[in-house]
């Protein structure tokens, strides 16, 4: 399996402004096929960027509902383009999905409307193969005060999500009390992996769908898109990051 991200393609440059076309060695993103294996049957085939494929296996299983935590996993090895897990005798069989929990407003996490915004700056700064290919997506973890917990890039918008759960599991870090920013559309299958890792605000540069909104909406999740400069749009549960203040204008919480 090829371990570098990045790889060189001669293209075609055609500029119609000046008429001219010629060769040019042009960098690519690097697509790699990833056979997931659960307790010795093959349970998924992943299009991924060659990197953090631990992380990407551990963050699979949570975000499909086949683990609930690191302590159901007996063992992982990676070889080549292979991943084996043992999973314990408490975990669901593969396939089989585990009811997602709604987060109460009890239970929520609170962020300033700052984090928001860092989270962005966060995924720009980092992005170094996007800066180099424009050919993936970024996501990342951050805490209360902003700071980083987990980055990833990869060609798949679910499985740079993926990674970043995965990574943090592996370190340990509570999912709950993170915030879980990405560069992909809010779609369904995205906003339910933050449901399933009990994550309780989602942030992205781009826009949701309605059925993103209303899994958003039921399960308790504040849901945030077009964070952009300083301006971002709050779909459903604001007190997750904002409240109304006296003035009747929005303030931190």
């Amino acid at each position: 399996m090829r371990e570098e991200p990045v790889t060189e393609r001669e293209v075609l440059r055609v500029n119609l402004e000046d008429g001219s076309v010629k060769p040019v060695r042009d960098e690519v993103a690097v697509e790699c096929r990833i056979e997931l294996y659960i307790n010795g049957k093959r349970h998924a085939t992943l299009l991924s960027s060659p990197r953090k494929v631990r992380e990407l296996a551990v963050g699979r299983l949570l975000s499909e509902g086949v683990i609930n935590g690191l302590d159901e996993v007996k063992s992982l090895t990676v070889s080549g383009g292979k991943v084996h897990i043992r999973l314990s005798e408490k975990s669901k069989t593969p396939h089989t999905r585990k009811v997602f929990w709604v987060i109460e407003e009890t239970a929520k996490v609170r962020f300033n409307p700052t984090v928001i915004l860092r989270a962005v700056d966060v995924l720009n700064s980092k992005a170094q193969i996007f800066r180099r290919t424009g050919g993936t997506h970024a996501s990342a973890l951050l805490d209360q005060n902003g700071e980083g917990i987990a980055f990833s890039e990869d060609v798949s918008r679910r499985n740079a999500v993926d990674k970043v759960l995965g990574e943090a599991l592996l370190k340990g870090v509570d999912l709950r009390a993170t915030l879980l920013a990405s560069t992909g559309r809010l779609t369904s299958d995205m906003v339910m992996r933050a449901a399933r890792a009990g994550i309780s605000v989602m942030v992205s540069t781009s826009a949701p769908t309605d059925r993103g909104i209303e899994i958003a909406e039921e399960f308790g999740i504040t849901l945030i898109g077009f964070t952009r400069g300083s301006k971002f749009n709050v779909y459903t549960h604001p007190e997750g990051v904002l409240e109304r203040s006296r003035s009747g204008g929005l303030g931190t919480s």
